[in-house]
């Protein structure tokens, strides 16, 4: 069985309810049939009667009420709603030949996308939204952007249905560091340069992640679908009577010093950036009886602001907390080198660094970046101190 949903029910006269018919009233632990219930008819309204989907188990506290865990029964992953999946393959790619665009100090790549989305839903179909932005990286340093369709939106109906769709990534005047352009000429003569698409979609007010890794050419990755991150999973983390369940871990970062990002002597025009970041890293766990851990091989990578720029990168050393215990703490340091920065992202870097409201994007990621790799953590850090709650 596999969780789907967790149901909070409170009723102090839940068992007067002709909905929910209880096995054992009287114990401490009964199964319940929550589909609903005809009176007149006397028989169960759903077509798909909830209970040949689901099993449930409430807990009766001392107050009368009452909490319920829902449980998806085997064999029933194509009765219920399923999230879709996507997919992106690199067609072709131009502005990245190593003979004729790589020597150059800045590039303009295009790549040529196709994009897929797949319900597995048997009721619902899915889409990729209007204003879902698309970014092609290398190695993490951003090397072209683009938009999905927006009229019309690329969407798929329900029962395993797939729609394909075409996109463009463009890039202007990027520059790309010195030991990521030789990996990247290295990699493109022998066709074996992998590069990581992300689309980023609206998710009912927030945003939602789907990061791919893709070689140009690959028809096999339109069958391999992509990472999806939600925002926010802690919201069921923590929840009284569910502590002896898995919960995500909680994770805090502060910078306490940062180094080479001088507006006086490092910010200026055409300079090469070596910026050093001494963070603090934190994870803490919110059950009774499971810690919680970051793995070894753990990465992180800084960026400054929403803007989305690669200044540095590290690893995070192992460490664990146990349950309901103080979050345990490592120093980290990530460095950069040879950091070019575009002129606009430079004069908006230096007036916040100015200021003091200089804000830094830091990410966890776990894997050694490659198609398996995923980010567990994405934080927002001022020098000095953290932000409230922005660790998600």
């Amino acid at each position: 069985m596999d969780v789907h949903e967790y149901v909070l029910r409170r009723s102090p006269n839940l068992e007067r309810r002709p909905w929910v018919r209880s096995r054992s009233k009287n114990s401490r632990l009964s199964l319940v049939d929550a589909a609903p219930f005809d009176r007149r008819k006397k028989k169960k309204t759903m077509s798909t009667p909830m209970h040949s989907v689901y099993a449930s188990a409430c807990f009766w506290s001392s107050s009368r009420s009452c909490w319920c865990l829902c449980i998806r029964r085997p064999g029933t992953e194509g009765m219920a709603a399923s999230p879709p999946d996507y997919f992106v393959a690199i067609d072709a790619v131009s502005g990245l030949d190593p003979s004729t665009d790589l020597g150059r100090p800045a590039l303009d790549p295009a790549f040529s996308l196709t994009v897929r989305v797949a319900s597995r839903s048997s009721a619902h179909g899915a889409c990729v939204r209007a204003g879902t932005s698309v970014l092609v990286s290398y190695r993490g340093v951003p090397l072209a952007g683009g938009r999905a369709p927006a009229d019309p939106e690329l969407c798929a109906g329900p029962m395993g249905a797939a729609e394909d769709g075409s996109v463009v990534a463009r890039g202007s005047g990027v520059r790309v560091p010195g030991p990521q352009l030789d990996a990247l000429a290295e990699d493109m003569r022998r066709g074996e340069a992998l590069f990581e698409v992300t689309l980023a979609m609206p998710y009912y007010g927030q945003r939602k992640v789907a990061s791919c890794w893709d070689r140009v050419g690959d028809a096999a990755a339109l069958r391999v679908p992509c990472d999806v991150s939600l925002v926010d999973p802690r919201r069921l983390a923590g929840i009284t009577g569910f502590s002896d369940l898995p919960t995500m871990p909680q994770y805090s970062v502060e910078i306490a010093s940062v180094s080479g990002l001088d507006p006086a002597t490092d910010l200026h025009a055409g300079a090469a950036l070596d910026p050093v970041f001494n963070l603090t890293v934190g994870i803490a766990s919110k059950g009774e009886y499971r810690g919680v851990c970051i793995e070894p091989r753990t990465a992180v990578k800084v960026s400054y602001s929403y803007l989305g720029l690669p200044l540095a990168g590290g690893r995070v050393p192992e460490v664990c907390a146990g349950p309901k215990e103080p979050a345990e703490k490592r120093t980290v340091v990530a460095r950069g080198v040879g950091v070019s920065v575009p002129g606009y992202m430079l004069d908006s870097l230096a007036e916040d660094m100015r200021s003091g409201k200089a804000v830094f994007e830091v990410k966890l990621i776990k894997g050694d970046g490659d198609r398996y790799s995923r980010t567990v953590a994405t934080c927002w850090a001022r020098v000095g101190r953290g932000l409230d709650d922005r660790c998600i």
